[in-house]
This record gives C-alpha cells, structure tokens and sequence, in this order.
C-alpha cells in the first residue's frame, strides 16, 4: 500500500493558507512530502496498483468564503485527476472516489467545514467520466456524515481530521467496497 495524503491539498485550491501545490501536481511528483521521486516504484515487485482510492474534494469547497469551483470546472479537473491515474497505471487499475466522512459535531469544532459540501460535485464528476469513458473500472462510495460513521468529536483529531478511532471506522465502512471491487 502506497499513501500521497496531506491535510490541506485540494484538488483545484487548496484549503486557506496552503500554497503548496495541489494533489493534482503533487501526487505524481512525490511520493512523500520529504521525498521527491516522480513515481511509485511498487511494492514487492509489482510496479502497478490493483486499486487506486481517491478522496479529495473538501480542501476545494470549505473555508473559502463561497469562492469555491463551479459544477463545470470540478467535474472537469476531477475527470482529468482521474484520466491522468489511468495514464500512469494503465486501464488495468480500479479507482475508488470515497466522499464523505463527516459528523454532524464536526461543526461545533469547526463551522466552516462540512464534509459533504464537496459530495455532489464528486458524485456527478465521477458519474460524467464513467459516461464518458465505458469500460474504465471507476466507482463512488459515499460515506455518511450523519453521525452513523463517524460519530462525533471522540473521533475527531487534529485540526478537524479524524482521529485513529475515527480513521478506522470510515475504513471498516470502506473495507467492503474495496473487497468488491478487487474481486
């Protein structure tokens, strides 16, 4: 298993005050923050993944005062992020876009950030490049944000980011879609 993951990333902008490069740029020039490689390289001799799990969304459409990016150019950045993993890994590879992961509680820590603001957009971006590109193994998970999942403050970490409890609960939840899509 391979990880590109920092808080703060967005897909087309970043959370506030993050001006590093977005995911899009980033998750191929690095494979750690510390590391510049341009690539995977595998694990245990295999060079190309099964599947590829993409979760981003929230650092484009919270704190930022309702400047966020159309349906349009989402939907579009989106389809390409997922266009250029396929290019990198071939046709062979799943991809899995996971949106969600919230709790209602999550407001008393911070009210400018809802987890399911940015689900339309990737359900619809993921719906349009299935459409448009048949036969590609591509899927959306939604996982709840109310409360059913993660259930309050007692999963929440920080800077608002799931603790290991809740981290491990929105897994199990993603665990069987995951099983399904590699049988």
């Amino acid at each position: 298993m391979h990880v590109a993951a920092e808080g703060g990333l967005g897909l087309t902008q970043n959370a506030p005050g993050e001006g590093r490069t977005t995911m899009a740029e980033y998750w191929r020039s690095q494979t750690l923050l510390t590391e510049k490689k341009p690539k995977w390289e595998g694990v245990g001799g295999v060079e190309t993944p099964d599947l590829v799990v993409i979760s981003l969304g929230g650092n484009d459409y919270n704190h930022h005062n309702g400047n966020v990016p159309s349906n349009e150019d989402f939907s579009e950045a989106y389809g390409a992020f997922i266009t250029s993993v396929f290019n990198e890994y071939g046709e062979g590879v799943k991809v899995l876009n996971v949106c969600g992961q919230g709790s209602p509680e999550e407001a008393t820590y911070d009210p400018d950030n809802n987890r399911c603001s940015p689900c339309q957009h990737v359900e619809d971006a993921v719906a349009e490049f299935q459409a448009d590109n048949e036969g590609m193994e591509v899927d959306y998970l939604f996982v709840p944000c109310d409360g059913s999942v993660v259930e309050g403050l007692g999963d929440i970490g920080c800077a608002g980011h799931k603790n290991r409890v809740g981290q491990r609960k929105v897994a199990e939840f993603v665990k069987g879609k995951v099983g399904e899509m590699l049988k």
